[in-house]
């Protein structure tokens, strides 16, 4: 990675000013936390609510907007600007998992008394709509420099955005002003945190061991609260829905995926991988891809005795397995063994264009591999995030393996 990954450099927007964004928006996040702690702040839906607010509403769930900024940020990268895709993914993709943790935090520590399964505050659509908004109004002044109309009317146009996302949420009576308040604090504190971030680590492996540190982290929290509220309840509401209202045309879908992620699909992947690295001589590029396809099966096999969660029992497309639930060995295998796959064949890539490709190939494939198993009602969807982070963590354990051997290996 280069000496600033994200195109962010101090001359152009001064660490200290992105510093001074940050804290002040957290602190303000915090100040409404503790509004929303002492209000009334039981909210209750709206009967009837305005047809504009039900379509702005469902434009800022959890399909359209996630979907939408993946596709855009795809676009950007075989554009050449993975910067800015990046700057966009891990806005929208932060802001929304903040979000939700923080929803998780409040309703456990009893600050939402609406008796809710999870807190009201704060809304998730309008942190996720302010960061994604905020991050893209950062891209258009860079691009712009010197036109002031361009930068002022895009400027407007996106507080109208998260204006009118907010103002909806309302509308609808799902958040209350604090609720929507409290988002969009979140959005702006993690916006500019974000930007800190990818201007001040400037390495691959800096990234690689925040990406452990991260993954680890969410993995122990899914491990604790899989079987505690909030998160039951989750994921026995959507193993419910799935049983009684899943399309069968999705459940169609949802098998090519899973049959890639088990264990006869993974198997085939890496022996025809292997047998390249074989050709080349690739010694440490093979034991890479060994311990990522057999260690992180062995890990999961090893958690899933240890953990020994049943299967859901609100019936099934497919037979269930024998092994445990948690964590999701398929969702695992989609971020380690599939994640190996694109690092090794991405280094071996000749453009930047065929490599962006291949991971956005693969990021697609992961997330398929992981939610099939929900589509198909083997899996609860905890189980399947702790696998992600699983094999997020067991990858980028790898990866600093692999690199601390090859630096010993130079210097011999």
């Amino acid at each position: 990675m280069g000496s600033d990954p994200a195109g962010l450099t101090p001359r152009t927007y001064g660490r200290s000013a992105l510093a001074g964004v940050a804290v002040a928006a957290w602190v303000t996040y915090v100040a409404l936390v503790v509004a929303f702690w002492a209000s009334t702040n039981a909210t209750e839906p709206v009967a009837h609510p305005p047809s504009w607010a039900r379509t702005v509403g469902e434009l800022g769930g959890w399909a359209v907007l996630p979907a939408g900024t993946f596709l855009l940020a795809l676009a950007l990268a075989l554009a050449g600007r993975s910067a800015a895709a990046v700057l966009l993914v891990g806005a929208v993709a932060g802001a929304g998992v903040l979000a939700y943790v923080s929803k998780v935090v409040l309703q456990v520590v009893g600050a939402d008394d609406g008796g809710g399964r999870i807190s009201d505050y704060p809304s998730t659509h309008a942190a996720a709509t302010v960061a994604l908004t905020g991050a893209l109004t950062v891209l258009v002044w860079r691009a712009s420099e010197e036109r002031t109309v361009v930068r002022t009317l895009f400027g407007v146009t996106a507080l109208a955005v998260s204006a009118a996302m907010g103002w909806a949420r309302v509308a609808q009576g799902r958040h209350s002003v604090i609720d929507v308040l409290g988002g969009a604090g979140l959005g702006v504190a993690w916006l500019a945190t974000w930007m800190l971030a990818l201007a001040s680590i400037r390495s691959i492996r800096a990234w690689v061991t925040v990406t452990l540190c991260v993954s680890l982290a969410g993995f122990a929290l899914l491990a604790v609260g899989y079987d505690e509220q909030p998160l039951a309840s989750v994921d026995h509401e959507v193993t419910e829905w799935v049983s009684a209202s899943m399309p069968s045309w999705a459940e169609s879908l949802a098998r090519p995926p899973s049959w890639i992620g088990g264990w006869i699909g993974i198997t085939a992947i890496g022996i025809v991988l292997g047998v390249v690295l074989l050709r080349e001589r690739a010694w440490l590029d093979l034991g890479f891809l060994l311990a990522t396809f057999a260690g992180s099966h062995i890990v999961v096999a090893v958690l899933k005795d240890g953990f020994d969660r049943p299967r859901p029992d609100h019936g099934s497309a497919v037979g269930l397995p024998s092994s445990a639930s948690f964590p999701s060995g398929h969702a695992t295998a989609g971020a380690a063994s599939l994640g190996a796959v694109a690092v090794l064949a991405a280094e071996r890539l000749p453009s930047q264009r065929a490599r962006v490709s291949l991971w956005a190939l693969v990021v697609t494939g992961g997330l398929a591999v992981g939610g099939s198993r929900v589509v198909l009602n083997v899996h609860y969807v905890s189980d399947v995030l702790a696998g992600w982070c699983l094999g997020l963590a067991w990858l980028a354990a790898c990866l600093l393996a692999r690199e601390g051997l090859r630096d010993r290996i130079h210097r011999v």
